[in-house]
């Protein structure tokens, strides 16, 4: 054997294995599936959620097989339209996933703010007469809460005319307040309530957050915001 054959044979092998090594790294390489961030969702009317298609690159298609009850657009924003169930289904490389979407009603208490005594106790659904305010007097607001939690959902009633006086929600997310949602964003909340034509009224700043205040034609609004997270975590209208 020559010194050139031995070189070139040392060259040959030195490629060889080079080619394995290749193969071995591309056979152990495992493409990611593509998936969505969500196979289920609950949503209330008026509610909206985004679905997110990864391991992908491609761009997918998006439709629901009941739009009446949640829509969703070309960028994968789902709307929620009425109580019922859909899916909506993503194509995207040759391959179809799901998410299957609750949609629940929900209740906007502005439109039965100052309605009649019967018309708000169906607006807020269970609720018990509570204890009346400590005076005991006749002309009292009666006070009335959630059979749950009694700190979760409280109005006071007047007596004499029926009509709500004051309202706070700390608990239940079906609720909303002219379209303002627990756990909202606080940007997004007072957009919705400078919208309906309220206008920002002072701040109450405190250690865990803030008390933020909005009047309209004699109607109050306070949002208790967490400083940590910037949402919504309690609502008071009177």
């Amino acid at each position: 054997m020559t010194k050139n054959t031995y070189k070139a044979g040392r060259i040959l092998m030195f490629c060889m294995l080079l080619a394995l090594g290749i193969c071995l790294v591309s056979a152990g390489r495992v493409e990611a599936a593509p998936s969505l961030n969500k196979s289920k969702m609950t949503l209330y009317v008026g509610d909206s959620a985004t679905l997110k298609v990864k391991g992908t690159k491609k761009t997918p298609s998006f439709k629901s097989d009941k739009p009446s009850v949640a829509a969703v657009s070309g960028a994968g924003k789902v709307k929620a339209k009425k109580a019922g169930t859909c899916t909506v289904k993503v194509k995207v490389d040759g391959k179809t996933l799901k998410c299957q979407v609750t949609v629940k009603k929900s209740i906007e208490l502005s439109k039965y703010l100052n309605k009649n005594f019967d018309k708000l106790k169906k607006a807020m659904g269970k609720v018990k007469r509570s204890k009346d305010d400590p005076a005991g007097s006749a002309t009292d607001d009666l006070y009335l809460s959630t059979t749950s939690d009694p700190n979760s959902f409280i109005a006071r009633v007047s007596r004499k005319t029926k009509k709500l006086t004051w309202f706070q929600n700390f608990g239940r997310k079906d609720v909303t307040l002219y379209g303002v949602r627990l756990g909202e964003k606080i940007d997004s909340a007072e957009k919705k309530l400078l919208k309906k034509g309220f206008k920002k009224k002072k701040t109450e700043s405190y250690d865990w957050g803030a008390w933020r205040n909005y009047e309209k034609k004699g109607k109050h609004i306070r949002l208790r915001v967490v400083k940590s997270s910037q949402k919504v975590e309690c609502y008071q209208w009177s």
